[in-house]
């Protein structure tokens, strides 16, 4: 929501909003000149509103969301917004259940600091440049978060996909495992014809035969289209050799730590690399990127203390998360959990925020 109303501020519009609590994300757009506020009160809402973009998230008994309603104010969801902005340009959708946000970050940081850059709409705040929307006006490639949350992914038709994962997620509104796949599949099938589809080795989704999109897979392990060789640990951080369909880029160089980063690195790499970004940018950008904030986030990194802020909720993600940081600190095996974090003992690590 953050990105699109920065979106449409950067094109000189009014823009207001409501939320329930005030945050440093909320302060900031505030600061960018938007007006926002934070009681159900329709006396704060602004005269001659064009449209109301709404999540999801809002509850039906919401008093404004009611007021828009009773009286006929067009209303269209976050993610229809998205669909409309990107069919205007050359997408690159990133889905899954977990992974999407890193892996869309990167991809965007690929491409934006390669000759071709982008536009962008993150799921999360990117280091390198503080925000979650990246401009462009000489670009006419997109890079989107593809949420499969409520099916708002089905609202986009990009020429690139990446599938992450389809782990059972999003219950209350999928029902079960199989009706969430179904929604993967209906996403795969709505890449533009002669476009690229990037599914995470694995992953098994019956896809349409019919699709006319190139189909490639991605892994940490050989086997794939895209993969890693002679994964190696220098400084805490990942070198590794990335494995393409007609050639091998030695010796690349991840700028942030986790091994499930390496995989989505693959990811990024893949889709970049698809789409006309060069050996050496793709070096550069991979070696300069910073992550995403709570993911994976490194706050302290000294010698006595070591504070990695991760947003991981889902079991797959969480799994993850502690797996990478054992692999980053052999030997600390015997962790200590406790709610919403895991404390490591003789390292001082504390992994926080986990849910």
């Amino acid at each position: 929501m953050s990105a699109l109303a920065r979106f449409f501020q950067s094109k000189k519009k009014n823009v207001f909003g409501y939320d329930k609590t005030p945050s440093q994300l909320t302060d900031e757009l505030m600061a960018e000149g938007m007006n926002i506020h934070f009681e159900e009160n329709i006396q704060l809402l602004p005269e001659n509103v064009d449209v109301v973009i709404y999540t999801p998230a809002i509850p039906a008994n919401n008093k404004e969301y009611q007021w828009f309603i009773e009286n006929k104010i067009p209303m269209m969801k976050r993610s229809e917004i998205l669909g409309i902005l990107s069919d205007s340009f050359k997408t690159i959708a990133i889905a899954g259940t977990h992974g999407k946000t890193t892996t869309s970050t990167l991809t965007a940081h690929l491409l934006k600091q390669s000759s071709l850059d982008c536009t962008a709409f993150l799921g999360g705040i990117a280091k390198n440049y503080q925000t979650n929307l990246l401009l462009s006006d000489k670009s006419n490639l997109l890079v989107a978060e593809a949420d499969e949350f409520d099916r708002s992914f089905l609202h986009l038709h990009p020429h690139s996909a990446i599938i992450t994962s389809a782990d059972a997620d999003h219950l209350d509104i999928y029902k079960n495992k199989n009706q969430l796949q179904l929604a993967f599949v209906q996403f795969a099938s709505q890449v533009k014809p002669k476009g690229n589809l990037i599914i995470k080795k694995g992953v098994n989704l019956n896809l349409n035969p019919d699709n006319q999109s190139i189909l490639y897979s991605y892994s940490l392990e050989n086997g794939a289209d895209f993969f890693p060789e002679n994964i190696q640990i220098q400084n805490g951080l990942y070198t590794f050799d990335f494995v393409t369909p007609d050639k091998v880029m030695k010796n690349m160089k991840l700028g942030l730590p986790g091994l499930f980063n390496v995989e989505n690195a693959i990811a990024a790499l893949a889709v970049a690399y698809l789409n006309g970004v060069n050996e050496q940018e793709l070096r550069t950008g991979l070696g300069s990127f910073l992550g995403v904030k709570r993911r994976f986030d490194f706050r302290i990194n000294n010698p006595g203390m070591i504070y990695i802020d991760d947003y991981a909720h889902h079991p797959a993600e969480l799994k993850a998360c502690i797996t990478s940081a054992r692999h980053l600190f052999p030997g600390e095996e015997n962790f200590r959990y406790f709610p919403n974090r895991i404390f490591i003992p003789g390292q001082g690590i504390l992994l926080t925020n986990l849910r």
